[in-house]
C-alpha cells in the first residue's frame, strides 16, 4: 500500500513539473513577432504573429504590419520545449508555421515545410 502511494505521488510531482514547463515555454512565445517568410511565389512575406496568453494556453492571429489588419486567426498553437507551430487558414488553405527559438527575440523555422521563416520579437517601446 504504502508503494502504491509513493508512485501516486511521485507521478502527480511528475505531471504538475511538465504542465509547468510547458506553460513557462508558451508564455516564453506570448507576445507579438514579426515574421518573415521569403522565397513564396509572391517573394517575401512579412507576417505579424499575435500571441496571447488565455487561461493558461496561447491563443492569437495572424496580422498584416502594414495596417495591423486581422489576416487570420490561428485555430491551432502547438508548443513543445522550444519551438511552436501555429495553424491557420490563409486564402482558403491551411497553412502551418514552424518555429525554433533561436534566442530571446528571435526565431528560425519554415513554413509548410518549404519555405524559410524568421521572427523577431517586437519588443514595445516605453512611453516617456
Amino acid at each position: 500500500m504504502m508503494k502504491r502511494i509513493i508512485v501516486l505521488l511521485t507521478l502527480i510531482v511528475m505531471c504538475t513539473t511538465i504542465w509547468a514547463q510547458q506553460a513557462d515555454n508558451a508564455a516564453f512565445f506570448a507576445g507579438k513577432w514579426n515574421v518573415t517568410v521569403t522565397a513564396t511565389p509572391m517573394g517575401d512575406v512579412t507576417l505579424l504573429m499575435n500571441l496571447k496568453m488565455k487561461e493558461g494556453k496561447l491563443t492569437g492571429n495572424i496580422s498584416d504590419p502594414a495596417t495591423g489588419n486581422e489576416v487570420a486567426e490561428i485555430y491551432s498553437i502547438e508548443v513543445r520545449e522550444n519551438s511552436i507551430t501555429v495553424s491557420f487558414n490563409a486564402e482558403g488553405y491551411d497553412v502551418f508555421l514552424s518555429l525554433d527559438k533561436k534566442d530571446e527575440n528571435n526565431l528560425t523555422g519554415n513554413m509548410m515545410d518549404m519555405f524559410d521563416a524568421t521572427g523577431e520579437r517586437v519588443v514595445e517601446k516605453a512611453e516617456k
